[in-house]
């Protein structure tokens, strides 16, 4: 059943009147529309609060115009923004909505991205078909949850041992976080949060690969999809670490965790999904593993 979406409206200044009208039309239809304006409190660190409300849109229209293509500034800086939370969203995911408000030419970051004239007379109507197809779908606040309902419960072994791992490891002088899994599920979950508590002196790259949700059966798409929405919520509040996702085709044989330090020593967790499989590699001429999936390796100090 269709859900009321989050919606952030992106504006330039010089535009706000037809952007409140485009709010007041998204409310009309039952959505969430989240202007600065509007939501900002005396006080709050406005730049942060935009951060956050972006990264946990469900959809962001874009509200185009001569004004705001050859404006230069934060409205430049608010798009770049955008850009990097649609880049974690799943491919096919429709998360930025151009609207042309007057004959304005398209940015080339959004050039691959269809439009719609705001001042046509089907404007409304098709924009309204993207948002219910969109809100046919479940929505971030609802992956959200259910993600958070599987991980309340006691942390399981896996989670205890990447919790260990970290804490051992020495996260003064990491540069960069790789991670590699299937669906993130209870794995990507244990290594944000060993992540957070145990945080580098100077902000770490995190990169995140993961199987595409588009080529996996629907349990593991959605779990998948659960993991990419708290891969987001970490972006947007970590100070520490600047985060990258990545999908693939072919599913891995193991999950690993490889902390890359200044010095150019490595660190890594790596267990093995499927066992049986990873042996029939070995056999064709790779070095045979020492550790069962349950006792995962554990690598320290070995060169790049």
């Amino acid at each position: 059943m269709p859900r009321p979406l989050k919606i952030f409206v992106n504006y330039a200044t010089e535009d706000v009147a037809a952007a409140n009208a485009i709010e007041l039309w998204l409310r009309g239809r039952g959505h969430e529309p989240w202007m600065d304006r509007g939501q900002l409190l005396v006080g709050q660190k406005w730049p942060l609060e935009i951060k956050k409300a972006i990264a946990s849109a469900d959809v962001v229209v874009v509200c185009l115009s001569r004004g705001s293509v050859a404006k230069t500034g934060y409205v430049q800086k608010e798009l770049k923004l955008i850009l990097e939370a649609a880049a974690l969203r799943p491919a096919g995911k429709i998360f930025a909505m151009p609207l042309r408000l007057d004959d304005c030419h398209i940015p080339d970051d959004l050039e691959e991205l269809h439009y719609i004239d705001w001042f046509a007379s089907d404007a409304h109507e098709r924009l309204g078909r993207a948002l219910d197809f969109e809100s046919g779908k479940s929505t971030i606040v609802d992956d959200l949850q259910i993600a958070k309902d599987q991980t309340d419960d006691e942390p399981s072994d896996t989670a205890k041992e990447i919790d260990a791992f970290v804490r051992t490891a020495t996260m003064d002088d990491v540069v960069r976080v790789r991670v590699i899994t299937h669906t993130g599920g209870v794995t990507l979950h244990a290594i944000l949060a060993a992540l957070e508590r145990s945080r580098p002196k100077k902000s770490a790259l995190l990169h995140v690969l993961m199987r595409s949700p588009e080529l996996s059966d629907l349990g593991r798409a959605r779990a998948i999809r659960h993991s990419l929405s708290s891969l987001r919520e970490f972006a947007a509040g970590t100070k520490n670490y600047q985060v990258e996702a990545r999908i693939y085709a072919s599913p891995p044989l193991l999950r690993c965790l490889i902390l890359e330090h200044q010095s150019g020593q490595y660190s890594a967790y790596l267990s093995f999904y499927d066992w049986p499989l990873a042996k029939g590699l070995n056999q064709r001429g790779r070095s045979q593993p020492k550790h069962s999936p349950a006792h995962p390796c554990w690598s320290r100090g070995f060169a790049a």
